[in-house]
C-alpha cells in the first residue's frame, strides 16, 4: 500500500469495536467514557498537530516517524500532509494491531508501525534516519527517560526536527485532575507514592513513571547542537490569582474530604499540596509561565547539520550525574 489517504470520512466500524474491545474491562469506571473518547479522536488530534506543525516546519516529502503511536492517528494525520516512508513504534501489542486498522482503513501500509520499547538500544528496522519525529504525551510514561531521548536523537538525521509534547505536572488542572487517571495531586508525588494512590483509587495497572521540570528536558538538547522553539501556550487565570488560589484551595478540601487512601499517604498529599500552594504565590509578582501556566510543553528541536553522534554518550552521563 502507499502513503495515499483515502477519502473516506467515518471511522472504519472495525477500529471503532477494537477501541471499545481494548477498554470493556474499565466499563464502569470514572475515566472510560475519557479514554474511549481519546482513543476515537485520533485521527483529529493527528490533524490539528500536523497543521499546527506545518506553519513551522516542511512537511512535503519528508520521512516520518511517530514515537509510542498507540492508535495511529498521527501517522495518518502526517501521511496526508505529504510526509513520505511514514513509520511508527508502539510498545503495547494490542495497540499495534488496533493502529494497523486505522492504517490499513487510511490507505497505508498496516506493516509500516511495529511494536518496539524505545527505552531499548536500536536495531533492525530502526537503523535508520528521519526527517521529522513526533513523541507526544509518552516521556511521562517511559521508566529510562535518557535511553528514550538519547534514542530520538539517534533517529534524527542531521537537518531533521523533533517535537516533543510533554504534560506539566504543575499546571493547576493536572494538579486537581491527572490527564491519565483524573486523581487529584498525583502528579505532585513521587513514583512509588503515586503507585500506592492509584491502587486505592484505580482498577489496572499504573502505566505512569516520573515526572520531571522543563529544563530536565531541555539538557538533552544543548545549543550547540540544536535550536529549541517552545511553542507551548501559557494561559494565566482568567480571575486574580488570589481569586483563583482560593478556588483551588476549596476544591482541595472537598478532593481530599472524598479520598479513601491511607492517612499517611493522605499526609504526604496535604504536604506537597501545601508547598505548592507556596511555590505558585510566590511566583505570582513575575509569573513562571513555564513552571505554572503551561498545561503540556511543545517544543520543536532542529538537529544542526554539524551534530556528532559522541555528544550522545556525553549528554548521558551529565544528565544521569545531575538527575540520580
Amino acid at each position: 500500500m502507499s502513503n495515499e489517504i483515502n477519502s473516506t470520512t467515518e471511522m472504519n466500524k472495525k477500529f471503532k469495536e477494537a477501541i471499545q474491545d481494548f477498554f470493556a474491562s474499565g466499563k464502569g469506571s470514572p475515566m472510560y467514557e475519557t479514554y474511549v473518547n481519546y482513543a476515537l479522536g485520533t485521527n483529529m488530534r493527528g490533524d490539528i498537530l500536523a497543521k499546527e506543525l506545518s506553519n513551522h516546519i516542511p512537511l512535503a516529502d519528508r520521512s516520518y516517524v511517530d514515537i509510542g503511536t498507540a492508535y495511529g492517528g498521527f501517522m495518518v494525520a502526517f501521511a496526508k500532509m505529504g510526509c513520505k516512508n511514514v513509520f511508527g513504534m508502539e510498545i503495547d501489542d494490542r495497540l499495534v494491531n488496533i493502529c494497523r486498522l486505522n492504517l490499513q482503513e487510511n490507505g497505508l501500509n498496516p506493516e509500516s508501525v511495529i511494536r518496539y520499547d524505545i527505552c531499548q538500544p536500536l536495531q533492525g528496522k530502526l537503523k535508520r534516519k528521519f526527517d521529522v519525529i513526533t513523541c507526544t504525551d509518552v516521556l511521562e510514561h517511559v521508566l529510562d527517560v535518557p535511553s528514550t531521548i538519547n534514542n530520538i536523537i539517534a533517529l534524527a538525521a542531521n537537518g531533521s526536527h523533533i517535537y516533543l509534547e510533554i504534560p506539566n505536572r504543575y499546571h493547576v488542572n493536572n494538579v486537581l485532575s491527572d490527564p491519565h487517571f483524573g486523581l487529584f495531586g498525583i502528579t505532585l508525588l513521587d513514583r512509588d507514592d503515586a503507585m500506592e494512590y492509584f491502587n486505592m483509587e484505580r482498577k489496572g495497572e499504573y502505566l505512569v513513571g516520573d515526572y520531571y521540570n522543563l529544563d530536565y528536558f531541555l539538557s538533552f538538547f544543548p545549543t550547540k547542537f540544536f535550536e529549541v522553539v517552545n511553542i507551548s501556550n501559557p494561559v494565566l487565570p482568567v480571575t486574580s490569582d488570589e481569586l483563583f488560589l482560593n478556588e483551588v484551595k476549596n476544591a482541595y478540601l472537598e478532593k481530599v474530604s472524598n479520598l479513601s487512601i491511607s492517612d499517611k499517604l493522605k499526609g504526604i498529599l496535604i504536604e506537597r499540596f501545601d508547598q505548592y500552594i507556596i511555590n505558585y504565590t510566590a511566583q505570582m509578582d513575575n509569573p513562571d509561565l513555564n513552571s505554572y501556566y503551561v498545561q503540556s510543553w511543545k517544543l520543536i528541536i532542529y538537529k544542526k547539520k554539524g551534530f556528532v553522534r559522541e555528544l550522545l554518550n556525553t549528554v548521558s552521563t551529565r544528565i544521569s550525574l545531575c538527575f540520580p
